[in-house]
């Protein structure tokens, strides 16, 4: 079992292996895949495009929290795969090669990037790198006006964090690496952040509350929530993140909660406040779309408005600005 230590470690680290002992200790299942870890890989991969969305890592006072933002590097890299974009990967693997490079740098322990260049394949040998090895990390830099001696360069701490960084960058790029066999859901995320990448995205202030706006898939989850039953973690996810996204209160969104078995109030309000970005990744996560509830089964007595979006928040905003007002 991973120490706490360990898990931020290898959040800020993924390619080591340690890190990818603990990405398979934690059992995420392709087959059957995690709905919190699919929508953090989407932001994470959103964020390297789009300066609005804000992600942050390795400071989730979770554990639960560090894995799910452990995991979401490799289905990212599955998402940017699927997405046959040379731009977006582009994007992506430059975005990923800064946050290492910002990490390694704030540690500022010299002993940490020897261990690293080692776990990533860069040989150092009295100090200094082959000259092949620096060429391959730093294609654009030019030999002429650097020390060489025997085909070796010198290497200080910043260059290092460098040849680090940039190989990171160029072992992105290069692995395409990917599952044969991938269910539906993948395709839809993927399609969702080809879509977002050129659109404005669903989070707005949608003003004062409208209980009576809610779809009718949402008005079914709270049901189920209130009816004391077992609720599984999708569907509290599903729950939560559109509660936060339509400006619902966290305490009251907590008492949503209440009735499900082995209710923890405090769990219950960290979940809401991580689903809102107040917590974890800083990411603040939006409903699934109505593809994606579909394929969840979750899509509940529609409605002759649900023939005309394709999400729960734009039924929302329409519903509530055909209706008006508090209710």
């Amino acid at each position: 079992m991973a120490t706490h230590d360990e898990l931020v470690e290898a959040v800020k680290f993924p390619f080591t292996a340690r890190a990818k002992e603990i990405a398979e200790e934690a059992g995420f299942s392709f087959d059957n895949p995690n709905e919190v870890v699919l929508e953090t890989a989407k932001m994470r991969v959103l964020s390297a495009v789009k300066p609005s969305v804000r992600f942050r890592l390795g400071e989730s006072v979770s554990e639960t929290g560090l894995v799910v933002e452990l995991l979401s590097f490799p289905v990212a890299k599955i998402f940017v795969s699927l997405a046959h974009d040379y731009t977006l990967s582009k994007k992506f693997a430059q975005s990923e090669s800064d946050r290492l490079r910002r990490n390694l740098q704030l540690s500022g322990d010299p002993s940490l990037y020897k261990k690293l260049a080692a776990e990533i394949g860069i040989k150092l040998v009295n100090g200094k790198v082959r000259f092949t090895d620096y060429l391959r990390a730093l294609p654009n830099k030019k030999l002429v006006n650097t020390d060489m001696d025997g085909g070796f360069i010198p290497v200080d701490d910043a260059l290092l964090v460098e040849l680090i960084a940039n190989t990171f960058k160029s072992r992105i790029l290069s692995e395409h690496s990917k599952p044969t066999k991938l269910p539906k859901i993948f395709q839809i995320y993927t399609k969702e952040i080809k879509d977002e990448i050129n659109v404005v995205s669903y989070e707005q202030d949608f003003g004062s509350l409208n209980v009576d706006a809610f779809p009718p898939c949402i008005k079914a989850l709270i049901a189920e929530a209130r009816s004391g039953k077992d609720m599984p973690h999708q569907n509290r996810f599903v729950l939560s993140t559109f509660l936060v996204n339509v400006g619902m209160p966290t305490e009251q969104i907590v008492k949503v909660f209440s009735a499900t078995p082995n209710f923890n109030q405090k769990k219950t309000r960290y979940y809401v406040e991580y689903s809102a970005g107040k917590k974890g990744s800083n990411v603040k996560y939006t409903p699934p779309s109505c593809k994606k509830m579909q394929y969840y089964g979750l899509c509940r007595n529609k409605d002759s408005l649900c023939q005309r979006v394709g999400h729960p928040l734009s039924y929302y905003a329409m519903k509530k600005k055909s209706s008006g007002g508090v209710r």
